[in-house]
Formats: C-alpha cells, structure tokens, sequence
C-alpha cells in the first residue's frame, strides 16, 4: 500500500475524529446535521459470510447508516471492483442501512473510474468521488481539524512553498501528533511538494527528530519502497517523540538511557508503553 494510503489508514483509525471533519468539508450531505458519527469496527471475525473486510474508514451516521471512505493514492485497474466488493459487504452485514461510499482520491483518477455509478458483476454501485487536489486548501485550513489534507489540495494563489508553510504553521497551532504530520508529509509527497514542506517544517520549529528523518526519506522518495519504509520509520520515532514527551510531562526530566530506549524501541513496544502512560505511576510502571 503506497505511503499516501497507509497514512490515510493510520489516522482515520486512531482520530477518526479528523476524517468527519474533511467529510463536513467536502461532503456535508453525507453526514447528519447536529448527528453523532461513531467509527465502526468492520474485522469482527463473528461474521460469516461475508467475510470480514479491509475498508480503510467506516462510521455509523445519524440514526444507523453508514459512510466508507477508501482512500486512493495511486493509480490502479482494481481500485472500483474493490470499494464496490467493500460496498456490497457492508449493504450484506448490515442489510437494514444505507451505505454511502467515498472515493478519496489524494491523485486525479481516471476518467473511467471517475463515474458517479459503477458497476461490478452486474451490481451498481454509487460512489462519491472526492479529489482532494481539487478541493481550496483555503477550505481545509480554516479548519484545525483538517489542516493536515491541505496539503494536498489546490493551493489557490499560492506557491508550493506559501501553502506548505500555511499547512505547517496549522499543524504546529493545533499541536498536531505524528499522525497528522505523517499524513501532511505523504500528502505533499504526492502533490510534489515534499521539499517545500519539509522546509515549512524546519522554519516552525518541528522537532529535529522527526525532521531528520523526514529528510532522511526524501533522499529516496523517487522510489516507492524507500518512500514507504522512510514514512513508516518516521512514523515510528513520531511515535516515540510523543511518547517521551509525555514522560516528561508526567515524571519530570528523562534520565538519557530512558530517552535512547524510547528512540530504539519498536513500534509494538511503543503502542504498549502509551497505554500503560495512562495509569502509571512511576516510569517503571510504563516499561515493566
């Protein structure tokens, strides 16, 4: 899955709080006015068949419908057969809602594959296209919520530099996590934007941290892999800023073997140690 997706993936399911909010941006109608939006779990392994499906975003809407957005960074033949199989799997799972699906497209999709209606083995399925690079960045940065997919989107009257120092200065107001930083970075990868923003970056004080590895994965954003492994791995010490900065907040200053342990650890590690955060009550507490 390329970086753009990943990272789309990534944060809707642990702030899916910023997905209703583009959502409210570029597709109001989807949503009830004053409704509740709650995230749906859609890997219960209970039900059989259909089997359990790999939709990037699900959430209940209103009074029991539902809204998928599956996001699309790159170009593909089997990109409507998939959301059009997720589409059908939810309508057989949840027979008694209405299903609206999204196409989020981080690029400009194909003609063919941009109808309102497409068809997959004599099924018709409607499909809300959203593209982000034809969506005002001025729009989405009104928002706090949404700064972090300006950075994909039109940039209006501005240069590529203005818009990601915009996007950068937003992320740093609303004290952004890695997350939304991960996901701003992809996104501007994807526009050709990466060194504008990695240079945003550094003129807001970014940490150095996460910085150096943002530069560390443009040295090889020409090639998928390296484009994938270095945000990952930038995700991965985002994670682990966030977490020091936590310990710090709580327990006072980090003696430098708690700091590189952090820094060294691996990702499962990482997601353990914030949960425990929580109820710790000492730093052995976390890490025990």
């Amino acid at each position: 899955m390329p970086s753009s997706d990943r990272a789309f993936r990534a944060l809707a399911r642990e702030r899916p709080d910023l997905v209703v909010a583009l959502l409210e941006r570029v597709a109001a109608d989807l949503l009830p006015a004053g409704g509740v939006v709650t995230p749906e779990c859609v890997d219960d392994p209970h039900l059989d068949p259909p089997p359990p499906t790999d939709a990037d975003w699900v959430a209940r809407v209103g009074g029991g419908d539902l809204v998928h957005v599956e996001c699309q960074g790159y170009r593909e033949t089997g990109f409507t057969e998939r959301l059009s199989r997720y589409h059908l799997a939810l309508l057989l799972r949840y027979p008694t809602r209405r299903v609206s699906s999204v196409a989020l497209w981080v690029i400009r999709p194909p003609t063919d594959q941009r109808e309102p209606e497409i068809e997959w083995r004599g099924v018709r399925v409607g499909v809300r296209h959203v593209v982000l690079a034809d969506v005002p960045s001025a729009r989405l940065l009104s928002d706090r919520r949404t700064v972090c997919f300006a950075a994909g989107a039109d940039r209006g009257g501005w240069t590529d530099p203005e818009l990601c120092l915009h996007v950068a200065r937003g992320l740093k107001r609303a004290s952004a996590g890695y997350r939304e930083s991960v996901m701003a970075v992809a996104l501007a990868a994807t526009a050709g934007r990466y060194d504008a923003m990695v240079r945003a970056m550094k003129e807001t004080d970014f940490e150095p941290l996460f910085i150096e590895e943002l530069v560390r994965f443009g040295e090889d954003r020409g090639r998928d892999r390296g484009r994938s492994e270095g945000l990952e791995q930038g995700a991965r010490l985002g994670e682990a800023h966030t977490l020091l900065r936590q310990l710090r907040l709580k327990f006072g200053e980090l003696p430098p073997t708690t700091e590189t342990r952090v820094r060294e650890a691996a990702e499962a590690d990482l997601h353990r140690w914030v949960e425990r955060i929580l109820t710790a009550e000492s730093i052995d507490d976390v890490f025990e």
